[in-house]
């Protein structure tokens, strides 16, 4: 029998009682709650105001939930423990406990605006199991906690603190007015923290596990916390539960409708159920966990994802109620703050996909009455979304406010059907559609390739990109968005992409430096624009480009969501380039409406073109941003001539960008900010990280009024040994450099920037401790060598501390990898990271550092693809060069010995680590393999970067499929998986069957699987099992024995 099918628990009374932690009550208790009175009762169309006493402190008598129908068992009652294991909980070795449970560095948070203060919230440690064994939901990707109508598996902060930047003593200064710690938690718990964008407030959430989320607000003059409507409770299932309005006034808010029971399910089936598809059309999807399987799974889904929208007074802690309740995923204020744009699930909801692929309504409100002004999109289910990694669906995708302009929609719709394997010109187009949103929308933008995100700046100034990921190409654009001048596009000014690669680019700049005209553009510089439908790899990332100029936050534009198109015929061409603008081509079905005819494109130039976003070495960095007077992020522009503020119109189409960029090189990275013309393309860099310190740019504090120019910096700064923190540095005397050299070549005179505090030393804000003195002598070096076929190859190399290479000769080598397709063998070689980072424990085999290990982390295992070769038909070839080159080169180097070097990685690194022992079991004495899919046949339609199905390339899913060769599993292997694996592909199922072939065939194994947990392992018991696991493995099979212990007969679930 499984142990899931055991029997749950018995006592004397006959009653079950499941472990949990004590403050969580069952969904069927909840479900016998009698309904909670509110303001949101969805039968009354009144419009209630609930008014409260100003500042007045939360009570926590006014939440008063049921205690638990089941008592928990007395002392002299016997307990059979759900999932009743063969084995507790094991701990590491003390030199490992130490390092799992040392604190971690506070999150801190800037203030916007002024920015003179920095919240520091306290990170807790791990939590308990029965705090992750609490019970929760699984509906359509969601996981629930049905008590709290919030995310299950949330980390919340539990202390806050603030500090004045310009505080040379540093002295935290506590909040007053927060509400004490709910029975028996140990601390207050808070969460989703956000600045008002004037910076004189920010909000957050107290979460009670019994209750809920409830809305507080700090004051940044008194320092002192208030609830705003005590309570209440708001709704985070889908998203974050509110959001502040442009003002800084209102709060638009997410809360629970408390009139409302969940629905019940009856043990007794009234019938099956039953799926049946009967279109002949493809729908082809990857493999998702938690998805809806039963009409009830239906019904709770629409309970706990509809909620009731309020608009929020924060002075006079009042609320009043906006339209009618939805399963709103969004509810995003306009610039101005007089509209809504709202994106809520409809139904039908299925049982094949999950959430983000459901039917969604996307409208705009009024923002101070809740009334519908527009209809935007009705977005039909997502099925059919191609799987290759630049298929988008149908409809308008990415839909959101222009950042610039006071109430201005824009999105984006393929033209290509979504599907990129199908030939067009025109794969995307941009729209655009201002308020009150009865007009025509205006085609801002027609792309060859897909749309890849918009850095708005003004009417003048906007930064369009497009990408297209079959090459690992970027190309982006400036482009003046407030532009309607009737030029004509023709095959002069337009180029498809077959004939931009042949003819130049459209839009280039002219000799003067202007935007020439052109009807092709897009969005967001360099490699790493984010935009829709970009793959992801097994462990839930999305895998993005590495480089190019996007939000300084990382964010490209304010859309990116996976989105839709529609098959449209949005352009049409007569094969020489020309675009016919008759009414039937340019109707694409943006709000049901025709576009505008009277209004052009916007003008654009291309100023940068991105070949290959693997190649890190020429990356440009990224686009920095600043909030505009909206709290807005929009491109932040630099003028050395001195015009930022004067409005010329000729220095308005000539700014230039502010880069923030990883510096990356052979001998690691060394992070930069660059000023970047966008008229030459040429980067002048203003400042520059040197070694044996590794500095990064936080955010900009000062700059110049008349340039804009950054003056004042907050950097973070670090360096093997010291722990990461914050200071105050001038740049000034830098920028008046760059600015003089600037002048002189374009011969003319140089503004003059202040430089009084050039010469002031950086200033420390933040002193915060090295949490693991254990490794404050470990060294590490990133080292390089080849493969066979000459490919250049690096990783992280660790010692531990007080190694002595002479004295102590070869030691034990655990390696720990991940995989990684490139379509360039040059790029694939180029170093990544730097050697001159703090060591922190966030990797997971630098803990084996106290055990007398060295660790090669990281060692690349490019799986290259040139050309229109697939990488992986040659993966495993590929995979077991790589692996040779990394042994042989520890071996060379005396580092380590062959026989004592071990293999080990997670998700995609672990499907590498068992066919490493299947495939080259010569390389390896052990194995360790947590959380990965094993038998590929189980993903059909594609994992990782693989485009193709099982049906297309069933030769390739067999051979990299582990699964199938278990029987040449020759060295020990050790399974580690999640039994609760959210993760696309990752199935408990497949470590399970695995550990079965192996067993089958007489292979020395250890299956582990760890109750509650996910793709990742939250709770500090499971966390602590893993790396005991893990030691008593690497010593017995790695390290020869020492400290082992013996494992014989052990092997077995836990």
């Amino acid at each position: 029998m499984s142990p899931r099918k055991r029997a749950v628990a018995f006592v004397p009374a006959a009653v079950s009682y499941t472990l949990r932690r004590s403050s969580f009550i069952s969904i069927h208790q909840h479900a016998q709650r009698p309904p909670r009175p509110s303001v949101f009762n969805r039968y009354q169309k009144t419009r209630a105001v609930l008014q409260q006493p100003a500042r007045a402190p939360s009570k926590t008598t006014q939440k008063q939930p049921l205690p638990p129908r089941i008592a928990p068992p007395t002392k002299d009652e016997e307990v059979w423990y759900e999932d009743d294991c063969d084995e507790t909980y094991q701990l590491p070795p003390p030199e490992i406990a130490r390092l799992v449970d040392a604190s971690g560095d506070p999150y801190v948070s800037l203030q916007p605006s002024s920015k003179e203060w920095i919240v520091m919230l306290q990170r807790p440690n791990m939590p308990p199991i029965a705090e992750v064994a609490a019970e929760e939901l699984r509906l359509a990707g969601y996981r629930i906690n049905a008590n709290t109508y919030a995310p299950s598996r949330a980390d919340y902060f539990i202390g806050m603190e603030m500090q004045r930047i310009d505080d040379s003593e540093r002295r935290r200064l506590s909040i007053t007015g927060l509400p004490p710690a709910p029975n028996d938690s140990p601390h207050t718990e808070i969460g989703y923290v956000r600045w008002a964008p004037d910076g004189k407030r920010f909000a957050f959430c107290v979460y009670d596990p019994l209750f809920g989320l409830e809305l507080w607000v700090v004051d940044v003059n008194t320092r002192h916390a208030v609830p705003v409507l005590p309570g209440m409770r708001l709704n985070a299932v889908c998203s974050e539960p509110y959001t502040w309005t442009p003002d800084s006034k209102n709060i638009i808010a997410k809360f629970v409708i408390e009139d409302r029971l969940p629905p019940r399910k009856s043990r007794v089936p009234r019938g099956p159920m039953i799926q049946e598809n009967l279109s002949s059309s493809p729908a082809p999807s990857r493999t998702y966990q938690d998805l809806l399987k039963s009409k009830h799974d239906v019904a709770l889904f629409k309970h706990y994802t509809t909620c009731q929208l309020g608009l929020v007074d924060v002075e006079a802690c009042e609320v009043v109620p906006l339209g009618e309740p939805g399963a709103f995923k969004h509810a995003s204020p306009s610039p101005d703050g007089d509209y809504l744009l709202v994106d809520s699930m409809v139904p039908p909801y299925h049982y094949m996909m999950p959430a983000g692929r459901f039917p969604r309504k996307v409208e705009v409100w009024d923002a101070k009455t809740g009334e519908v002004a527009c209809v935007v999109a009705e977005i039909p289910s997502q099925e059919k979304i191609p799987i290759a990694f630049d298929g988008v669906g149908e409809g308008p995708r990415s839909i959101s406010w222009r950042a610039d302009a006071r109430a201005m929609l824009y999105w984006a719709e393929a033209q290509d059907g979504g599907d990129p394997n199908r030939k067009a010109d025109i794969r995307d187009c941009v729209f655009t559609l201002p308020a009150p949103f009865t007009g025509r929308p205006r085609r801002l933008a027609s792309l060859p390739w897909r749309y890849g995100g918009i850095i708005w700046g003004s009417d003048s100034v906007a930064l369009l990109s497009e990408r297209r990921y079959k090459t690992r190409s970027v190309r982006s654009y400036l482009m003046a968005p407030g532009s309607a001048s009737a030029t004509q596009i023709s095959g002069e000014d337009f180029c498809s992409s077959e004939q931009y690669e042949q003819n130049g680019s459209p839009g280039s700049p002219k000799k003067d430096g202007s935007i020439q005209q052109s009807s092709s553009s897009n969005n967001a510089i360099g490699n790493g624009a984010s935009g829709n439908g970009l793959p992801g790899n097994e462990d839930g990332e999305t895998v993005m480009p590495s480089q190019g100029m996007q939000g300084m936050s990382g964010k490209v534009a304010q859309n990116g969501t996976i989105g839709n198109g529609s098959v449209q015929n949005g352009t049409g061409g007569n094969g020489h380039g020309e675009i016919f603008l008759d009414d039937h081509d340019l109707s694409a079905p943006c709000c049901a409406r025709a576009c505008d005819l009277t209004q052009w494109e916007a003008p654009k130039r291309l100023i940068v073109d991105i070949k290959n976003w693997e190649d890190v070495y020429n990356d440009p960095g990224s686009v920095c941003t600043t909030k505009n007077e909206w709290g807005k992020s929009v491109l932040r522009l630099i003028h050395p001539s001195g015009h930022f503020e004067s409005g010329d119109d000729e220095a308005i189409g000539k700014p230039f960008l502010m880069m923030q960029g990883a510096g990356a090189s052979s001998e690691g990275n060394k992070p930069f900010l660059s000023l970047f013309d966008t008229v030459s393309g040429k980067q002048t860099k203003v400042w520059q990280s040197t070694p044996p310190k590794f500095e990064s740019i936080a955010t900009v504090l000062k700059e110049d009024e008349k340039t804009g120019a950054p003056l004042e910096v907050l950097i973070r700064q670090e360096t093997q040994t010291e722990n990461p923190n914050f200071f105050l540095k001038n740049i000034s005397g830098a920028v008046k450099e760059v600015f003089t050299k600037l002048a002189e070549e374009n011969d003319e005179a140089a503004h003059e920037i202040d430089t009084t505090n050039a010469s002031k030393q950086m200033r420390a804000v933040t002193k915060f401790a090295h949490p693991a003195p254990d490794l404050i002598d470990v060294k590490r070096e990133i080292v390089q060598y080849k493969r066979a076929d000459g490919v250049r190859l690096n990783g992280s190399l660790y010692l531990p501390p007080g190694y002595d290479q002479e004295r102590d000769g070869p030691l034990p080598v655990f390696m720990w990898a991940y995989p990684r397709e490139y379509k360039s063998a040059e790029f694939a070689g180029q170093t990544r990271g730097s050697p001159f980072r703090f060591v922190r424990l966030a990797r997971t085999p630098l803990y084996w550092l106290t055990r007398g290990y060295a660790i090669l982390d990281g060692p690349e295992m490019p799986i290259i693809g040139e050309g229109d070769a697939e990488a992986n038909d040659t993966y495993m070839e590929q995979l077991v060069s790589s692996a040779e080159a990394a042994v042989d080169f520890l071996v060379r180097k005396g580092i380590g010995e062959r026989g004592k070097i071990a293999i080990g990685g997670h998700s995609y690194g672990a499907f590498m680590t068992v066919n490493l022992l299947a495939h080259a079991p010569e390389l390896f004495c052990c194995g360790i393999a947590r959380s990965g899919a094993y038998n590929r046949t189980l993903t059909p339609f594609g994992f990782q970067s693989e485009e193709r199905t099982l049906w297309q390339a069933r030769e390739v899913y067999e051979k990299m499929s582990p699964y199938m060769y278990a029987n040449c599993v020759e060295k020990p292997l050790l399974l580690v998986h999640g039994e609760a694996d959210n993760n696309p592909g990752t199935f408990p199922m497949q470590s399970e069957r695995l550990y079965q072939a192996l067993k089958g065939h007489g292979k020395v194994c250890r299956y582990v699987a760890l109750p509650h947990e996910g793709h990742g392992y939250r709770a500090r018991e499971s966390v602590m099992h893993v790396l005991a696991e893990m030691t008593t493995w690497l010593d017995r099979y790695c390290k020869g024995g020492e400290d082992g212990g013996d494992v014989k007969g052990r092997v077995g679930v836990l």
